[in-house]
Protein backbone atom coordinates (compact mmCIF):
# COMPACT_ATOMS: atom_id res chain seq x y z
CA UNK A 1 0.00 0.00 0.00
CA UNK A 2 1.30 3.39 -0.98
CA UNK A 3 0.05 6.28 1.09
CA UNK A 4 0.52 9.77 -0.26
CA UNK A 5 -0.29 12.32 2.40
CA UNK A 6 -1.64 15.76 1.66
CA UNK A 7 -2.56 16.30 5.31
CA UNK A 8 -1.95 20.03 5.37
CA UNK A 9 -3.46 21.17 8.62
CA UNK A 10 -5.75 24.17 8.81
CA UNK A 11 -5.85 25.96 12.13
CA UNK A 12 -8.71 28.21 13.21
CA UNK A 13 -8.89 29.97 16.53
CA UNK A 14 -12.34 29.39 17.96
CA UNK A 15 -12.57 32.72 19.71
CA UNK A 16 -15.16 32.63 22.43
CA UNK A 17 -16.44 29.12 21.51
CA UNK A 18 -18.09 30.36 20.91
CA UNK A 19 -15.38 4.44 -0.95
CA UNK A 20 -18.66 3.38 0.70
CA UNK A 21 -22.20 2.43 -0.13
CA UNK A 22 -24.71 4.77 1.46
CA UNK A 23 -25.83 2.31 4.11
CA UNK A 24 -22.89 -0.01 4.69
CA UNK A 25 -19.13 0.13 4.95
CA UNK A 26 -16.88 -1.51 2.37
CA UNK A 27 -13.14 -2.16 2.21
CA UNK A 28 -11.03 0.86 3.16
CA UNK A 29 -7.24 1.40 3.30
CA UNK A 30 -5.70 -0.17 6.38
CA UNK A 31 -2.27 0.01 7.94
CA UNK A 32 -0.14 -1.00 10.90
CA UNK A 33 2.95 0.48 12.55
CA UNK A 34 5.23 -0.83 15.27
CA UNK A 35 5.96 2.13 17.54
CA UNK A 36 9.11 2.13 19.69
CA UNK A 37 8.50 3.61 23.15
CA UNK A 38 11.49 4.79 25.18
CA UNK A 39 11.73 4.31 28.93
CA UNK A 40 10.42 7.41 30.68
CA UNK A 41 7.80 9.99 29.77
CA UNK A 42 6.74 10.51 26.14
CA UNK A 43 3.78 11.54 23.98
CA UNK A 44 2.49 8.87 21.59
CA UNK A 45 0.63 9.56 18.36
CA UNK A 46 -2.06 7.08 17.20
CA UNK A 47 -2.27 7.60 13.41
CA UNK A 48 -5.31 5.44 12.62
CA UNK A 49 -9.08 5.26 12.99
CA UNK A 50 -11.29 2.19 13.17
CA UNK A 51 -13.26 1.14 10.06
CA UNK A 52 -16.49 2.82 9.02
CA UNK A 53 -19.49 0.69 10.02
CA UNK A 54 -22.16 2.87 8.44
CA UNK A 55 -22.05 5.77 6.01
CA UNK A 56 -25.05 7.67 4.74
CA UNK A 57 -26.86 10.99 4.71
CA UNK A 58 -28.71 12.86 7.41
CA UNK A 59 -32.50 12.85 7.04
CA UNK A 60 -33.27 15.07 10.01
CA UNK A 61 -31.80 16.74 13.10
CA UNK A 62 -33.68 17.34 16.35
CA UNK A 63 -31.31 18.45 19.09
CA UNK A 64 -28.99 15.52 19.77
CA UNK A 65 -31.19 13.06 17.83
CA UNK A 66 -30.00 12.43 14.27
CA UNK A 67 -32.12 10.51 11.77
CA UNK A 68 -30.07 8.77 9.07
CA UNK A 69 -30.83 7.50 5.59
CA UNK A 70 -30.74 3.79 6.47
CA UNK A 71 -30.86 1.32 9.31
CA UNK A 72 -27.89 1.32 11.64
CA UNK A 73 -26.09 -2.02 12.07
CA UNK A 74 -25.45 -3.46 15.52
CA UNK A 75 -22.76 -1.37 17.23
CA UNK A 76 -20.53 -2.87 19.92
CA UNK A 77 -18.67 -0.59 22.31
CA UNK A 78 -18.34 3.21 22.20
CA UNK A 79 -18.88 4.78 18.78
CA UNK A 80 -18.84 8.23 17.24
CA UNK A 81 -20.52 10.01 14.37
CA UNK A 82 -18.03 11.68 12.02
CA UNK A 83 -19.37 14.43 9.79
CA UNK A 84 -18.02 14.05 6.25
CA UNK A 85 -19.68 16.96 4.44
CA UNK A 86 -21.48 20.21 5.24
CA UNK A 87 -20.81 23.03 7.69
CA UNK A 88 -19.89 20.54 10.44
CA UNK A 89 -17.45 18.54 8.27
CA UNK A 90 -14.71 17.04 10.44
CA UNK A 91 -16.65 17.26 13.70
CA UNK A 92 -16.72 14.20 15.93
CA UNK A 93 -19.75 13.45 18.14
CA UNK A 94 -19.81 10.48 20.52
CA UNK A 95 -22.91 8.29 20.24
CA UNK A 96 -25.02 7.90 23.39
CA UNK A 97 -27.58 5.42 21.98
CA UNK A 98 -29.26 4.35 18.75
CA UNK A 99 -32.38 2.61 17.49
CA UNK A 100 -33.39 1.74 13.91
CA UNK A 101 -32.13 4.68 11.84
CA UNK A 102 -31.76 7.23 14.64
CA UNK A 103 -28.68 7.98 16.77
CA UNK A 104 -28.69 10.08 19.92
CA UNK A 105 -25.42 11.91 20.51
CA UNK A 106 -23.82 12.89 23.82
CA UNK A 107 -23.96 16.54 22.70
CA UNK A 108 -26.07 18.35 20.11
CA UNK A 109 -24.20 19.10 16.86
CA UNK A 110 -23.54 22.73 16.06
CA UNK A 111 -24.17 22.83 12.33
CA UNK A 112 -25.33 19.40 11.14
CA UNK A 113 -28.13 19.55 8.57
CA UNK A 114 -30.24 17.33 6.31
CA UNK A 115 -28.34 15.78 3.37
CA UNK A 116 -24.94 16.06 5.10
CA UNK A 117 -22.90 12.88 4.76
CA UNK A 118 -21.89 11.19 8.03
CA UNK A 119 -20.17 7.98 9.11
CA UNK A 120 -20.28 5.82 12.23
CA UNK A 121 -17.03 4.37 13.59
CA UNK A 122 -15.98 2.65 16.80
CA UNK A 123 -13.72 4.69 19.06
CA UNK A 124 -10.15 3.68 19.75
CA UNK A 125 -10.06 2.67 23.44
CA UNK A 126 -7.65 1.61 26.17
CA UNK A 127 -8.43 -1.97 25.18
CA UNK A 128 -6.64 -1.35 21.86
CA UNK A 129 -3.35 -0.58 23.62
CA UNK A 130 -1.00 -2.99 25.37
CA UNK A 131 1.81 -1.63 27.54
CA UNK A 132 4.16 -3.28 30.06
CA UNK A 133 2.72 -3.84 33.52
CA UNK A 134 3.28 -0.76 35.67
CA UNK A 135 3.24 1.69 32.77
CA UNK A 136 1.06 4.80 33.11
CA UNK A 137 -1.10 6.25 30.35
CA UNK A 138 -2.66 9.73 30.55
CA UNK A 139 -5.39 11.06 28.24
CA UNK A 140 -5.59 14.84 27.77
CA UNK A 141 -8.14 15.70 25.11
CA UNK A 142 -8.62 19.31 26.21
CA UNK A 143 -12.36 18.88 26.75
CA UNK A 144 -12.47 17.11 30.11
CA UNK A 145 -10.37 16.25 33.14
CA UNK A 146 -7.30 14.06 32.54
CA UNK A 147 -7.80 10.30 32.60
CA UNK A 148 -4.99 8.32 34.24
CA UNK A 149 -4.74 4.57 33.71
CA UNK A 150 -2.16 2.07 34.95
CA UNK A 151 -1.26 -1.07 33.05
CA UNK A 152 -1.63 -4.18 35.23
CA UNK A 153 -1.26 -7.90 34.39
CA UNK A 154 -5.02 -8.23 33.87
CA UNK A 155 -5.34 -5.12 31.69
CA UNK A 156 -5.94 -1.55 32.90
CA UNK A 157 -7.08 0.16 36.10
CA UNK A 158 -9.59 2.14 34.03
CA UNK A 159 -12.39 0.55 31.96
CA UNK A 160 -11.05 -0.94 28.73
CA UNK A 161 -13.72 0.97 26.78
CA UNK A 162 -12.30 4.34 27.94
CA UNK A 163 -12.34 6.43 24.76
CA UNK A 164 -9.30 7.79 22.94
CA UNK A 165 -10.57 10.55 20.66
CA UNK A 166 -9.54 10.61 16.98
CA UNK A 167 -6.40 12.72 16.63
CA UNK A 168 -5.75 12.64 20.38
CA UNK A 169 -2.22 11.76 21.45
CA UNK A 170 -1.58 9.89 24.70
CA UNK A 171 1.07 10.42 27.36
CA UNK A 172 2.98 7.26 28.26
CA UNK A 173 5.29 6.74 31.22
CA UNK A 174 7.04 3.38 31.14
CA UNK A 175 9.97 2.18 33.26
CA UNK A 176 11.20 0.03 30.38
CA UNK A 177 11.54 0.54 26.64
CA UNK A 178 8.99 -1.38 24.62
CA UNK A 179 7.25 -1.61 21.24
CA UNK A 180 3.55 -1.00 20.64
CA UNK A 181 1.71 -2.33 17.59
CA UNK A 182 -0.89 0.12 16.28
CA UNK A 183 -3.25 -0.66 13.43
CA UNK A 184 -6.44 0.59 11.84
CA UNK A 185 -7.77 2.40 8.79
CA UNK A 186 -6.08 5.36 7.13
CA UNK A 187 -8.08 8.57 7.56
CA UNK A 188 -9.29 9.94 4.21
CA UNK A 189 -11.69 12.54 5.63
CA UNK A 190 -11.06 15.64 7.75
CA UNK A 191 -11.08 15.31 11.53
CA UNK A 192 -11.29 18.30 13.87
CA UNK A 193 -9.52 18.21 17.23
CA UNK A 194 -11.44 20.47 19.61
CA UNK A 195 -9.90 21.88 22.77
CA UNK A 196 -11.40 24.12 25.43
CA UNK A 197 -8.10 25.74 26.25
CA UNK A 198 -5.66 24.47 28.83
CA UNK A 199 -3.44 21.46 28.21
CA UNK A 200 -4.05 19.03 25.33
CA UNK A 201 -2.10 16.16 23.78
CA UNK A 202 -2.13 16.86 20.05
CA UNK A 203 -1.84 13.89 17.72
CA UNK A 204 -2.19 13.21 14.01
CA UNK A 205 -3.99 10.81 11.67
CA UNK A 206 -1.12 10.73 9.18
CA UNK A 207 0.64 7.32 9.20
CA UNK A 208 3.52 8.56 7.03
CA UNK A 209 4.57 11.93 8.44
CA UNK A 210 3.03 11.54 11.89
CA UNK A 211 2.83 14.88 13.69
CA UNK A 212 5.42 16.59 11.48
CA UNK A 213 2.91 18.58 9.42
CA UNK A 214 0.74 19.28 12.47
CA UNK A 215 3.71 20.77 14.30
CA UNK A 216 4.83 22.81 11.30
CA UNK A 217 1.40 24.33 10.77
CA UNK A 218 0.87 25.10 14.45
CA UNK A 219 4.23 26.88 14.56
CA UNK A 220 3.28 29.00 11.54
CA UNK A 221 -0.48 29.14 12.09
CA UNK A 222 -1.06 32.34 14.02
CA UNK A 223 -1.32 31.00 17.56
CA UNK A 224 -1.72 33.69 20.22
CA UNK A 225 1.27 34.92 22.21
CA UNK A 226 1.54 32.92 25.41
CA UNK A 227 0.66 29.60 23.77
CA UNK A 228 3.12 26.90 24.79
CA UNK A 229 4.19 23.75 22.95
CA UNK A 230 5.67 21.15 25.29
CA UNK A 231 8.09 18.37 24.33
CA UNK A 232 8.31 15.44 26.73
CA UNK A 233 11.83 14.05 26.56
CA UNK A 234 12.23 10.48 27.92
CA UNK A 235 14.66 10.47 30.83
CA UNK A 236 14.86 14.26 30.98
CA UNK A 237 12.84 17.36 31.89
CA UNK A 238 10.09 18.64 29.56
CA UNK A 239 11.03 21.46 27.20
CA UNK A 240 8.64 24.43 26.84
CA UNK A 241 8.43 26.44 23.61
CA UNK A 242 6.56 29.73 24.13
CA UNK A 243 4.90 31.87 21.45
CA UNK A 244 5.82 35.56 21.66
CA UNK A 245 4.70 38.42 19.38
CA UNK A 246 7.83 38.06 17.24
CA UNK A 247 8.03 34.28 17.07
CA UNK A 248 8.94 31.49 19.49
CA UNK A 249 11.38 30.98 22.37
CA UNK A 250 13.17 28.61 21.75
CA UNK A 251 12.63 27.36 18.19
CA UNK A 252 9.93 24.61 18.36
CA UNK A 253 10.82 23.17 14.94
CA UNK A 254 13.37 21.04 16.81
CA UNK A 255 10.65 19.11 18.69
CA UNK A 256 11.22 15.41 18.05
CA UNK A 257 8.16 13.91 16.33
CA UNK A 258 9.95 10.93 14.78
CA UNK A 259 8.76 7.35 15.43
CA UNK A 260 5.17 8.51 16.09
CA UNK A 261 6.07 10.81 18.96
CA UNK A 262 4.00 13.98 19.41
CA UNK A 263 3.71 16.95 21.79
CA UNK A 264 1.47 18.86 24.20
CA UNK A 265 -0.19 22.21 23.62
CA UNK A 266 -1.17 24.70 26.32
CA UNK A 267 -3.44 27.55 25.24
CA UNK A 268 -5.66 30.04 27.02
CA UNK A 269 -8.13 29.96 24.09
CA UNK A 270 -10.30 27.19 22.66
CA UNK A 271 -8.89 25.78 19.44
CA UNK A 272 -10.20 23.87 16.44
CA UNK A 273 -7.33 21.98 14.82
CA UNK A 274 -8.30 20.43 11.49
CA UNK A 275 -6.43 17.31 10.40
CA UNK A 276 -7.05 16.94 6.68
CA UNK A 277 -7.70 13.49 5.30
CA UNK A 278 -4.92 11.59 3.58
CA UNK A 279 -4.89 10.91 -0.16
CA UNK A 280 -4.45 7.18 -0.65
CA UNK A 281 -3.21 5.77 -3.98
Amino acid sequence: MKVTCCALLRLSLAIGIGTFSLNAATTVPVGAVNVPISAGLSVLNIPFQKPVEFQGTVSGVSGAEITLSGSIPALTGPHYLQVISGVDAGRIYTVDSYVDNTVTLIASPTGLAADDVVALRAHMTLGDLSLPSGATLILLNGLSSPTIAYSIPSGWTQPVDTVIQPGEAVIVNSSVATDLLLYGTVSVDDVIIETNGGLSAIGSLDPVYGSELVLDNLINGGLDAGTVLIELVPGSSPINYTKIPTGWIPDPSTIDVTDYKSFLLSSSLPLDIVLEGNTVN
